[in-house]
């Protein structure tokens, strides 16, 4: 298990649910602001507006996942993030 680095699944192409109060929201990913520092910050478009959460079109999402955060781990001089690593971390 040790060594293994996930891919991650924040890319331009890739479809990602998303949860807002307590309702699915399906969006695809158009663009990504990269480098990751503490948080992975990109731009996605909704499937399917939704008309109870008043959301349509293109949007920014930033959400903090630690597996990528590569600017943080970088200046904290910190290993990539493994499956090990989060094992040990929960």
């Amino acid at each position: 298990m040790e060594g293994i680095v996930t891919e991650c699944p924040y890319v331009v192409g890739n479809e990602i649910v998303l949860h807002i109060d307590r309702q699915q929201a399906k969006a695809t990913i158009t663009h990504i602001f990269e480098p990751f520092t503490f948080s992975c910050a990109m731009v996605v478009l909704l499937d399917r507006p939704s008309q109870s959460l008043h959301l349509n079109g293109h949007m920014v999402l930033k959400l903090y996942d630690r597996r990528f955060a590569t600017g943080f781990r970088d200046d904290q001089k910190s290993n990539p993030w493994t499956p090990n690593i989060e094992q040990q971390y929960q």
